[in-house]
């Protein structure tokens, strides 16, 4: 764990911003890998960062450049984040809506700005609403600014489907559920980087499940694989090699799973769970039984460097390689024993 953890150059200035950061949930770098976005879930406010990654023959280079914070009526509870394209965000509100927001390099000033929505769905009401309680989310370009995103209403177990158009007049299209299917808490969302495949952190059954992204998928689709062995499954990530990463909130571990051919299909163990969470912080960071390890998770393009969040660690960079070059029997006997006793749920 300690070898794998890469230290950032970052000004006191910067270091201080992120020391302001309360309760972290979802974390997204930007498609050209500049830009670091953190949900602050009850400040209510988004953490906008210019990042730069140097890859070498021996270990990646991180640097925290400069900082921007988004303030706006329409946050209420952030908690999943994604870049549309490099210069637009998404947020999935739980106590509000989803929203759509253009936003300004990090740095200009003022660096704290209120922020109007470009565009919205609407989360809350009995009758309007078209999403409920909307916790994560994740997208894909499918035309010239124009992106598919799917969202995760958390507490009413399903995933809707939305294609929106950016631009002067941005408009978004609304198609209804599209996983439904054994959900049980959706609380976080990947996309394979062919589109191919969704995973959907399936939290009350400490399970993912991975679905095909294809026409024929709809709410009564069955998933194609379940990936088990997890307490509280959150941020989860494919990663360009045939695997899929998974955070556990509630455990200290990372949890690793492959697919030799590329394909996803029944059920599967973690071929290596990583410890990446140390006693002191776990245990410090756990006000209940879902709570304690690392919340969100990304991966750079180059496939090098992982970047978590947690409440008490609100940025982790760690060399990817390393950490999966590290013993595939990683677990500890002790983890296990909790584990096995349900203590966790």
């Amino acid at each position: 764990m300690r070898d794998a953890r890469l230290a950032y150059d970052a000004s006191p200035e910067v270091r201080d911003v992120l020391a302001r950061i309360g309760r972290t949930e979802d974390v997204k770098l930007s498609p050209d890998n500049s830009r670091l976005a953190v949900v602050d879930y009850f400040n209510n406010k988004v953490f906008l960062f210019s990042i730069r990654i140097e890859n070498s023959a021996t270990s990646p280079r991180v640097a925290i450049l400069d900082y921007s914070i988004i303030s706006s009526e329409s946050l209420c509870q952030p908690h999943g984040i994604a870049f549309l394209g490099n210069d637009h965000i998404i947020v999935c509100n739980r106590a509000a809506d989803v929203s759509v927001f253009r936003i300004s390099m990090p740095g200009e000033l003022p660096r704290e700005r209120n922020y109007k929505p470009v565009a919205s769905i609407n989360g809350t009401g009995m009758l309007w609403a078209k999403l409920r309680t909307p916790g994560s989310v994740d997208c894909y370009e499918i035309a010239e600014n124009c992106y598919r995103f799917l969202v995760c209403s958390n507490h009413w177990n399903f995933v809707t489907s939305h294609i929106i158009w950016l631009g002067n007049n941005t408009k978004i299209r609304s198609d209804g559920i599209l996983i439904e299917n054994r959900l049980k808490i959706p609380d976080g969302v990947g996309l394979s980087g062919d589109n191919a495949w969704i995973a959907i952190s399936n939290h009350a059954d400490g399970e993912v499940l991975i679905y095909r992204n294809t026409l024929e998928l709809n709410k009564k689709s069955a998933p194609a694989a379940i990936l088990r062995g997890i307490v509280c499954p959150h941020g989860v990530r494919f990663i360009s090699d045939g695997k899929v990463l998974v955070a556990d909130a509630a455990s200290q571990y990372l949890h690793v799973y492959e697919s030799k051919d590329g394909n996803w299909n029944g059920v599967q163990e973690p071929t290596r769970s990583i410890r990446l969470i140390d006693d002191k912080t776990f245990y410090a960071g756990r006000y209940d039984s879902r709570e304690g390890g690392v919340k969100g998770i990304d991966i750079d393009n180059s496939n090098r460097v992982l970047i978590t969040t947690h409440r008490l660690d609100v940025l982790g960079f760690h060399d990817l390689t390393k950490l999966l070059s590290s013993d595939p029997m990683s677990m500890s006997k002790r983890w296990l024993n909790f584990a096995i006793k349900g203590i966790c749920r």
